[in-house]
This record gives C-alpha cells, sequence and structure tokens, in this order.
C-alpha cells in the first residue's frame, strides 16, 4: 500500500505543469538578471559585435589577397589570321590562312594583390572603427534604458502592492465604520441618509480592493516581461515601500558623459571621416600585383600525361587607377556626405539640450520627491491619528456621522498620497543611480 502511494504521489508531481519562481530583493538584483536573460540586451551585443566585425572586414582590405586561379579553355573553332602569301613563296598580293594555338589550353596558378596608397580605403576603415565606438556605446545606452524600464516596472509593481494592501487596509476600517454606523442607525442616533453614505463608502472599498488586484497582476506581467521572465513564471518581492532614511544620491552624471550622447558624438565622428572618404576619392590608387602561372597547349585531352611540355609565367609590377570622370557621381556622393554630417552635428546638439534638462528635471524631482515623502510622512501620522480619535468621538456621540466620514476620507487620501511620494521617491533615486553608473565606460569597443 505505502509503495502504490508513493508511485501516485510521483505520478502527480510528474503532471503537474512546469513553473519556475524567481524572487528579488532590491532592484539591483532586478537589473542583473534582466542583463542576463533580456533578449533586448542580447540583440545589442550583437548589433555591436557586428560594428566590430565590419570593422575587421575593412582592415582586410588593406592586407594582401592571395587567391588561387585556374581555367581550361577549349577553343574549337581556332581564330583565322591572313598573311601574305609571298612570305611563303607564293604570289605577291595573294594572302593565306593561317590559325595559331592549339584547341585546349591549361592553366593554374597563384595571384597576389596589395594596396599601396588608397587613401579612400584608409578613410573607410578610420569610419569602421569610429562606427565601432558609436555601437559601443549604442549597446551601453540602450542598457541605461533597459535598466530604467526595469525601474519603472519594478517600483509600479510595488506601487500597485502597497496599495492593494493599503485599500484592504482600509476596507477592514470601513467595516469598522460600517459597523458603528449600524449600529448608531439601529439605535436611532443617525438618519438612513448616513446609514446609506457609511453603506457606500464600504462598496466603494471593496471595488478598490478588486480593482487593485486587477492592477497588481498587470503590473507583475509588465515586470515579468522587462526582466525576461515567462508570464506563467512566479516572481516575487521581497522589498518593499518602507519608510526610507531619505538620502538623497547625488547626481555625477552630466550630459556630455550619457552613452546615448557619445554614441551621437562617435557617430558624427564617423560621419565626418566618411565626408572625408569621398572627397579623397578624387585622389588615384596604387597597388602591387604579382602573378605565377604554368600553362599547358595540347590539341588532345592528355594534359595529365608524363613528359609533355608545361610553361612558366611569373609577373610583377605595379597598378594605376584614377578614376577621372563617372558622370558626375562623386560630387553627388560628396554632398550628400556632407549633408549626413551637418545632420549628425544636429542630432548630437539637439540631444544634448534635452539631456541637460532631463538631468535638471531628474534633478529637482529627487529633491522635490525627498521633500514630500517628508512631508507626507507628518500628514499621514496626523491624519491616522485624527481618524482614530474621531471615530471614538462618534462611537461618544460627540462627533457627527458627517463629521467622521470627513475627516475618513482624509485619511484615505494622505495614505494616497504618501504612498505615491514614497514610489516618486525610489524610482528617482533609482534612476540617478542607473544614470551615474552608465557614465563609467571607456572609449576601448574596438580594440577588445
Amino acid at each position: 500500500m505505502a509503495k502504490q502511494l508513493t508511485l501516485g504521489f510521483l505520478l502527480l508531481l510528474l503532471s503537474l505543469p512546469a513553473w519556475s519562481q524567481t524572487e528579488f530583493g532590491s532592484v539591483q538584483e532586478a537589473y542583473e538578471y534582466a542583463m542576463a536573460h533580456g533578449t533586448a540586451v542580447e540583440r545589442e551585443r550583437l548589433l555591436a559585435e557586428n560594428a566590430q566585425s565590419q570593422r575587421n572586414s575593412q582592415m582586410a582590405t588593406l592586407l594582401p589577397q592571395v587567391k588561387a586561379i585556374a581555367n581550361f579553355d577549349n577553343y574549337f573553332s581556332l581564330p583565322v589570321q591572313l598573311v601574305p602569301a609571298e612570305i611563303f613563296g607564293g604570289e605577291p598580293g595573294t594572302f593565306r590562312e593561317l590559325q595559331f594555338g592549339t584547341q585546349y589550353q591549361l592553366n593554374y596558378g597563384l595571384e597576389a594583390n596589395m594596396p599601396l596608397v588608397n587613401v579612400s580605403a584608409w578613410k573607410s576603415l578610420q569610419a569602421s572603427q569610429l562606427a565601432a565606438e558609436a555601437a559601443f556605446f549604442q549597446q551601453k545606452s540602450q542598457e541605461q534604458l533597459y535598466k530604467e524600464e526595469v525601474s519603472r516596472a519594478y517600483y509600479l509593481y510595488l506601487l500597485s502592492r502597497e496599495a492593494l494592501a493599503l485599500s484592504e487596509k482600509n476596507l477592514a476600517s470601513n467595516d469598522t465604520l460600517l459597523r458603528a454606523a449600524q449600529v448608531k442607525f439601529e439605535q436611532g442616533l443617525i438618519e438612513l441618509l448616513d446609514y446609506n453614505r457609511a453603506q457606500a463608502l464600504h462598496v466603494d472599498a471593496t471595488q478598490q480592493v478588486l480593482d487593485n488586484r486587477v492592477v497588481l497582476q498587470s503590473n507583475a506581467h509588465a515586470l515579468k516581461l522587462s526582466v525576461g521572465l515567462a508570464l506563467e513564471d512566479s516572481l516575487e518581492l521581497s522589498e518593499g515601500l518602507n519608510d526610507p532614511l531619505l538620502q538623497a544620491q547625488s547626481l555625477q552624471a552630466a550630459p556630455e558623459e550619457l552613452p546615448q550622447y557619445r554614441t551621437l558624438d562617435w557617430s558624427s565622428k564617423k560621419a565626418e571621416a566618411e565626408l572625408s572618404r569621398q572627397q579623397m576619392r578624387y585622389l588615384p590608387e596604387v597597388s602591387a600585383y604579382a602573378r605565377y602561372t604554368r600553362q599547358a597547349q595540347r590539341n588532345e585531352l592528355n594534359f595529365a600525361q608524363a613528359g609533355e611540355s608545361w610553361f612558366e609565367i611569373g609577373v610583377v609590377g605595379l597598378r594605376a587607377e584614377w578614376l577621372l570622370f563617372n558622370g558626375m557621381g562623386r560630387n553627388s556622393q560628396v554632398s550628400q556626405a556632407k549633408r549626413q554630417s551637418e545632420i549628425a552635428r544636429l542630432q548630437k546638439e539637439e540631444y544634448g539640450q534635452k539631456a541637460t534638462k532631463e538631468l535638471l528635471d531628474l534633478h529637482r524631482q529627487s529633491e522635490q520627491s525627498t521633500q514630500a515623502v517628508k512631508a507626507y510622512q507628518r500628514h499621514r501620522q496626523l491624519t491616522e491619528q485624527n481618524y482614530a480619535l474621531a471615530l471614538r468621538k462618534f462611537n461618544e456621540g460627540v462627533y457627527s456621522f458627517e463629521q467622521l466620514v470627513s475627516i475618513y476620507l482624509e485619511n484615505i487620501q494622505s495614505q494616497q498620497k504618501y504612498l505615491s511620494k514614497l514610489s516618486d521617491y525610489y524610482l528617482h533615486q533609482a534612476m540617478i543611480a542607473v544614470k551615474n553608473e552608465s557614465v563609467r565606460y571607456e572609449n576601448a569597443s574596438y580594440t577588445k
């Protein structure tokens, strides 16, 4: 019997759906998980690696290129040339038809080329190095934005969880208020109007709990998706929106140090290098080449036969190319490169102004939320004391139901404001930490 129970228990475990549970103790742990499992982070990493590969590919064009060559020709109809017949003792003024060569020819060998002077290629390499730097900081910029997204989702989830707990607490408090109102109504001390108001408040408090549960579930899904979890996975946050020590962090990031600004800065430099490359295309290109081949000519397909003749050909030389006219195409490309360089410069300046405003706003919002939390801490304590006193006075018959409801609503409003300001405080501190961390990268992407 025991063996049957054990077997049944194992079968039950195997039949349960697979799921995983993840727990975060802080927003930093959420960052770390997101960086390891987020698809957006992986996508940006691959894009940065592509930029590095493009630079390596461009560098390869400046190195010697060696290739093996071979060709087989079948002259099924050899060309005919007319020569004066008198060379062969014929009559002057007449010609004889001659065919030169054999029907089959086979060549194989090696060929090498190396650019010696190619300013355009050198500029392309420089542009690819700058593009690799831009891609590196673009990756860091996306990581910064990703962390900010996780921060919002994280603290929005905490806010909704605390809002649910607060609404449940208020529902319990409303139960007490409703019972007190019912007793007063049965004793004939309050009118039906007041009793109906108490019931309406209870219905509203009950619905608020249900609404907050839906919001909490929605925000939980948003947080899971932002960190790379599946919706069916279990997620727990051991941290709560507790009363903080209210020590605001100092914002150390400057606009020109942010990854996105540095991305645009390197992109602007790349556009300038591309403009220089287009302008340098007017210059000639010089390359060295070398070729070694073995050649055989046959009238029969007997190239593998021993004792037959093979001829060796070797040549080295220099080749110069100078494009003099291409239908005004170069002028058009130079004009496009100039406009693109100006666009990149304007984008960098525009972002610099926006980033300056964003950092100033974040600094002011951080200070304002810190002061607001301090103010509403005291405000919440006062309204909670007032409600406790008002409920006691109502039970004693000193306060009217209208006065009790008014203080009750003040207490609810104060709790909601405090919770909102507390969430803002944590979010602003997280944003400052993310931006401070984002300025610690060096320009070393293409050397890695």
